[in-house]
């Protein structure tokens, strides 16, 4: 029987890894993310692509609906879609920066782990956190204090939901996009490549998708 796995901000870094490892282990992959289109992945064959914006459900139907009628009952879904915004300090910083966070790390995400429980039975959810969720880094806490909160709500479900199952991992510091927007001024050469970490982040998650 096809497993079915939904990654979401897939078009890029760690996402784009792992829906190629995924469609390499013989998953069928339904991915999603705003420059779908721009980006002209549409055409790649064995993965569902949806081109959607997550601060909007209506959007996020779209994708759990497709993926339903294409392949059937999803059985994993990531949480990798995040934004992020150029470091500073609380005091010097927007406060609209701290909602823009909170609205696609916090509310997006968990809106879509919703709409997946209401739609698979004993699925596995994913959450891809950071490690300055636990540990303070100067500039990083608009980012920093969403991180846990979506980490409080996945341990909440484990709770609340025991059928399924909960994971959040941290793939560590990675040469992406989104940390030179956080940080223009980081050093390549010390950060891993979002391929190095999706290959351990892939393991963790296979290893506990194993019953599913």
């Amino acid at each position: 029987m096809e497993k079915v796995v939904i990654i979401s901000g897939g078009t890029k870094g760690l996402g784009k890894s792992l829906v190629r490892l995924f469609k390499k282990g013989g998953w069928l992959v339904s991915s999603f993310g705003r420059s779908v289109s721009r980006n002209g992945i549409e055409s790649d064959t064995g993965i569902l692509w949806t081109k959607a914006d997550m601060r909007f459900e209506s959007d996020i139907d779209i994708v759990i609906k497709r993926t339903m009628e294409e392949f059937g009952p999803p059985n994993v879904l990531i949480l990798n879609a995040g934004t992020i915004s150029p470091c500073k300090e609380i005091v010097d910083d927007s406060i609209l920066n701290l909602r823009k966070n909170f609205e696609i790390n916090v509310f997006a995400n968990t809106y879509l782990t919703q709409l997946f429980l209401a739609n698979s039975k004993n699925g596995l959810v994913v959450h891809i956190t950071s490690d300055v969720s636990k540990t303070p880094a100067l500039g990083w806490s608009f980012y920093g204090s969403s991180k846990p909160a979506m980490d409080y709500i996945i341990r909440a479900l484990t709770v609340e939901v025991p059928d399924s199952r909960f994971l959040s991992i941290d793939p560590g510091d990675m040469a992406t996009e989104m940390h030179f927007i956080a940080d223009p001024t980081a050093d390549s050469d010390e950060l891993q490549s979002p391929e190095k970490a999706a290959e351990s982040v892939f393991q963790k998650i296979i290893s506990e998708a194993g019953a599913v």
